[in-house]
């Protein structure tokens, strides 16, 4: 029985950061995100009939925009430039000037960087700039809580206007964030080295099914508090564990955590740890409540635990072992 403790004593405190089938990440760092881009290669969109053509990373889409806000496009040169690995996109709009007015279009593209963030934004920058081939424009970049950070124009003055803007498929400022997962053990029914009987029932180690869940919420600007239960199940025993840890970010690398657990009927389990880049160890305390604590004399016991992650978005050390949601 204690060893079978110490076990759904570590299956609990790592469950909710190490789950394989959810999509979340419990361990979340205040401050900027860090993103991992791919390796920088472009392919040349120049498709026959578009008045123009450029460089684009290998790892987007150009998908051709047939619907701007439920009408059609002015013409059929509106394209967006999707991110599928980033939840981004470029929403490309072109008009021709001589139908438009230049006047007008160098308006409305300030307008839209403009009037339409400047409650949210904190500051907007523009920037004027020159391609190579030297068609001039304005790039406008915009902080604070905004819909889009990057906005940008391109023309040559005389007859071509093209307007982009980047969005990303995001809540900023999320204090939230619920987590949750399930697992099945054992599915090949491995036999028991352990029990020796002519009953095939009996020398089959049953499925395990284990289920969690939880809640992550930012308390603070460097504080986060992590509730969570864990619930088991194999054969006719049953196990459910729930509590809470504080986590504390010290920099972009480390956090600190600082938590209990309670195994229902069974023990109670203090403990620290520290998250240091992609790994995680943890230091518990086994605390026993149950009838079983007189029979072991109230000896309780001390875990340690070290564990890997292999995260969203960052080379492992393991890279040949892959997880189709991480």
């Amino acid at each position: 029985m204690k060893t079978i403790s110490y076990f759904f004593l570590t299956a609990v405190f790592f469950a909710s950061i190490l789950s394989c089938n959810t999509n979340y990440t419990v361990d979340k760092k205040r401050g900027y995100y860090k993103i991992d881009f791919p390796e920088k290669q472009y392919r040349l969109f120049d498709q026959p009939g578009y008045p123009y053509s450029f460089e684009y990373p290998v790892y987007a889409n150009v998908i051709k925009d047939s619907t701007f806000f439920d009408n059609k496009p002015e013409n059929d040169w509106w394209i967006n430039i999707d991110f599928p690995q980033f939840h981004g996109r470029v929403f490309v709009s072109y008009k021709e000037i001589g139908k438009n007015k230049f006047d007008s279009l160098i308006n409305d593209a300030f307008t839209m960087s403009y009037k339409q963030h400047v409650q949210k934004a904190s500051s907007i920058e523009p920037r004027p700039f020159r391609t190579p081939n030297n068609v001039d424009g304005i790039y406008f970049t915009l902080e604070g809580e905004t819909a889009t950070a990057n906005q940008f124009f391109l023309t040559d003055s005389v007859k071509h206007f093209l307007r982009g803007a980047l969005y990303f498929d995001a809540t900023p400022n999320k204090r939230t964030n619920a987590f949750g997962g399930f697992s099945v053990f054992h599915i090949n029914k491995p036999k028991d080295p352990i029990v020796s009987a002519q009953s095939t029932e009996l020398n089959t180690i049953p499925l395990r099914y284990v289920v969690h869940g939880g809640l992550s919420f930012n308390l603070f600007e460097r504080t986060s508090i992590v509730p969570h239960i864990l619930y088991m199940h194999q054969g006719t025993a049953s196990e459910m564990m729930f509590g809470t840890y504080v986590q504390l970010y010290v920099n972009p690398e480390t956090d600190v955590m600082i938590g209990g657990y309670y195994r229902f009927k069974d023990a109670v389990a203090p403990f620290v740890g520290f998250d240091w880049k992609n790994f995680i160890v943890g230091l518990s305390y086994d605390a026993n409540t149950s009838k079983l604590g007189a029979m072991t004399r109230n000896v309780n016991s001390f875990e340690l635990s070290l564990s890997y992650v292999k995260r969203s978005g960052t080379r492992s050390i393991f890279d040949f072992i892959r997880c189709a949601r991480l």
